[in-house]
């Protein structure tokens, strides 16, 4: 990071000072730490001063820097839902073979990229430019692989639903159709046609409902494997819980009511002589 980092990139100051000019190679290793950093290494509130050890593994071993500033936290990835700490550096202090140039504009961004590029080849005509894009370009490109990971699961997602509801319905009128007579008995000594209605859909919601409740268990662990397995996933989120439920008892609702409707219209002569 630059002096002028933080300022350009609206990051907010909360305690000490930033980079500056005066710190090069021949100064005092120093960084800067954001607040979630302060708060998890230096619960006491004393981070300024403090000397912090940063691995630089490859290139000799790890450097003590002294920690001189505290900023706000920034999310690192966009779907974060957790404040990860973090340590800026001084590019001056430790230069790299590559860097990115940060630039805020008044106008489009895109109207910047050919003065950029001038400015650059203007300094040194031989220095490489990778790619200009804008904040906006370079976020949706990080999202791009959790876009279509989303998708798909969406969609793997609202099959197993359909499926589940179609297979709701055919069990139901199965069963409706193996209980012909008795619901003709029932009907001839008086049951009503609500009555039975309700008894149908009481039935496969019970099916449904214990369905669902196995599954949600199944399902309750499944966020700390993901943690596990893939960096950065942070579960979030705990309306999704309610969410899946009340859709999953709506479908199981549908597939129950037709087949039930269906019972309710039987003329109970025609179903006493049901075989």
């Amino acid at each position: 990071m630059s002096s002028k980092f933080f300022e350009t990139a609206k990051v907010r100051l909360i305690r000490g000072r930033a980079f500056s000019k005066t710190d090069g190679l021949n100064s005092n290793a120093v960084a800067v730490v954001s607040e979630e950093f302060a708060r998890r290494f230096y619960p006491k509130g004393d981070a300024i001063g403090q000397q912090v050890l940063i691995d630089t593994a490859g290139e000799g071993g790890g450097q003590w820097r002294e920690i001189i500033g505290i900023v706000a936290n920034v999310k690192g990835w966009p779907l974060e839902a957790a404040e990860d700490p973090e340590i800026y550096e001084d590019f001056l202090q430790r230069p790299g073979a590559a860097m990115s140039l940060m630039v805020r504009t008044k106008g489009h961004p895109d109207a910047l990229a050919t003065g950029l590029r001038e400015t650059v080849w203007g300094l040194d005509k031989d220095q490489p430019i990778a790619r200009v894009m804008s904040f906006e370009e370079r976020i949706g490109n990080q999202l791009a692989g959790d876009r279509l990971f989303i998708q798909m699961l969406g969609i793997f997602a609202t099959l197993a639903l359909t499926l589940s509801g179609v297979g709701l319905y055919g069990l139901v009128a199965f069963t409706v159709g193996l209980r012909t007579q008795e619901i003709g008995i029932r009907m001839a000594l008086g049951a009503s046609r609500r009555t039975i209605l309700g008894q149908v859909v009481g039935d496969g919601m019970k099916l449904a409902g214990t369905g669902a409740v196995i599954g949600m268990a199944m399902a309750l662990p499944l966020p700390r494997v993901l943690e596990g397995l893939l960096q950065d996933f942070r579960a979030s989120g705990g309306w999704v819980y309610l969410l899946i439920p009340a859709l999953i008892a709506a479908v199981a609702l549908l597939a129950c009511y037709v087949p039930a409707r269906r019972a309710a219209r039987v003329d109970p002569i025609v179903a006493l002589r049901y075989e």
